[in-house]
């Protein structure tokens, strides 16, 4: 077994003189290569210690799909040429990685290194040699532009159902993952560089639209006139193709060193966004848009544009999802929360009025508390005046020792909780808010129908309208409570 040397950082020396890069590159198809090493201020071989070719030629946009990936093959085939030549000697032999070579395997066997980075570049991926790494390569182009799985690969190559195939595609520069876990080659999809000289001023076009954001929907739209012979000719008619060609050339490939980021196989942004990568993260950049303000027509519609699946159901759930990024002051209009500058003086006011409300009571009727009294409250931006919406959304994120207490599971956002109470106090439920009050208003004990109890409920500011109507029984599970005839009557005991 003999062992070879890889170039890296502060480990290996040359033994002889310094060889120089226009010595190792001296033929014409390395020239875009060696003049961007020179411009860069590398010279010779000691100096290119450590560097990632194809970070390299993707960072300094030495040429551009497949001729960048034909000059990449040809620099690394004369570089393993100079690899195996017996022209480095050992700085520390405590500190060398070497590369053992057997009949069947070209597998790294590390006695220590510092960076574990660079030498997976170098190296796709542990267990994948040069001669397999080829074979894989000319199957996946003789199978054109028909998809082939991890799974088939592996069996058709008789290869280890271990092997860490998947791994190795996945860095590799040629692999497109056009569909979930099937992989074309780049070379099997015809007129790709012309595509993607359309497929990059489209989406430079839309990033400017859609400030810095496009949807796998409105990318599909935009191209479909201009790219209908393309994907005539590969056979190509879904949106997901169509995005999975789009993050191979602009995330993996980095075609003409443009960079951009993908996600869900459904999102594309310009550059990292200051947002969460979700429908949620989405709406937070429309209510920026907008002043920090947004609502729920607004998104729907702009969900419709961006092709959600179900636009109403995606507010929906990402709005329930991340309650703490909105502040509902009207029935489905929305603050962002981040707006609002929320420190020890806006909480010690908010919590000063609210001792001031419940001096002497254990609890507030939330619809009853008067518009006077949200005048003193902090001060909330783009001139959103407090309401008792508000005051429960707030409530629910803010920690300053109240709460709010809902008429029961199950209500809608924008239904105003039943009433408010300190923390720490003894009223928890529904049923507790319910029973004082019939206590105080009624008396206890009491037998009535359940409409007559919603009606006192109503009168006293606890419920609105057709809350509860016919399922007021569901929303109080308290043992004071006996419901009967299906829940169209009550008996309130006494405590």
């Amino acid at each position: 077994m003999s062992q070879r040397y890889i170039l890296r950082n502060d480990e290996l020396t040359i033994a002889s003189d310094q060889l120089r890069i226009i010595d190792i590159f001296p033929e014409e198809i390395f020239e875009p290569f060696v003049d961007a090493l020179l411009n860069s201020g590398i010279t010779d071989l000691s100096q290119l210690k450590g560097v990632s070719v194809y970070s390299f030629l993707n960072e300094k946009n030495v040429l551009y799909g497949s001729r960048r990936y034909f000059l990449l093959k040809n620099i690394e085939e004369r570089l393993r040429e100079f690899l195996n030549r017996d022209i480095f000697e050992k700085k520390s032999s405590a500190n060398r990685i070497t590369v053992n070579e057997s009949k069947d395997n070209d597998i790294l066997a590390t006695k220590s290194f510092a960076n574990k980075k660079n030498q997976e570049e170098y190296y796709y991926t542990r267990g994948i040699n040069k001669s397999l790494s080829d074979k894989i390569e000319k199957y996946i182009i003789s199978n054109g532009m028909r998809p082939v799985t991890i799974e088939r690969i592996k069996a058709d190559l008789d290869l280890d159902m271990k092997s860490p195939v998947n791994k190795y595609l996945q860095k590799t520069n040629w692999a497109v993952e056009i569909e979930v876990g099937q992989y074309i080659h780049r070379d099997s999809i015809i007129g790709i560089d012309n595509a993607a000289e359309i497929i990059l001023t489209t989406l430079k076009k839309l990033f400017i639209k859609n400030s810095g954001y496009v949807s796998i929907y409105q990318l599909f739209s935009a191209l479909r006139p201009d790219l209908d012979v393309f994907m005539f000719d590969n056979d190509i008619e879904t949106h997901e193709q169509i995005y999975a060609i789009t993050a191979y050339l602009f995330s993996k490939e980095k075609y003409k060193g443009n960079s951009f980021i993908f996600h869900m196989r459904m999102h594309i942004w310009q550059k990292e966004p200051d947002y969460p990568r979700s429908y949620a993260g989405l709406i937070v950049k429309w209510a920026k848009e907008r002043q920090n303000l947004v609502n729920r027509k607004i998104c729907i519609e702009k969900l419709r544009n961006i092709g959600a699946a179900n636009p109403s159901t995606a507010f929906s759930v990402a709005v329930r999802e991340n309650k703490e990024l909105f502040w509902q002051y009207k029935p489905y209009e929305y603050l962002l929360s981040e707006a609002v500058h929320v420190d020890e003086n806006w909480k010690n006011t908010l919590k000063s009025k609210l001792e001031q409300l419940l001096l002497g009571k254990p609890f507030v009727v939330l619809r009853s508390i008067s518009d006077y009294w949200y005048y003193g409250l902090p001060e909330i931006p783009q001139h959103v005046q407090w309401t008792p919406l508000l005051l429960q959304e707030v409530l629910r994120d803010i920690g300053v020792g109240f709460r709010t207490i809902p008429a029961g599971e199950g209500q809608a956002s924008d239904v105003i909780h039943a009433a408010l109470t300190r923390k720490d106090s003894g009223y928890r439920t529904f049923g507790d808010v319910v029973w004082c009050i019939v206590d105080e208003k009624k008396g206890t004990p009491q037998q009535m129908e359940s409409e007559t109890l919603r009606k006192l409920l109503l009168t006293e500011n606890v419920l609105k309208g057709n809350e509860r109507i016919n399922s007021l029984h569901k929303a109080i599970d308290d043992y004071r409570f006996v419901w009967y005839d299906n829940g169209k009557g009550v008996i309130i005991s006494k405590a």
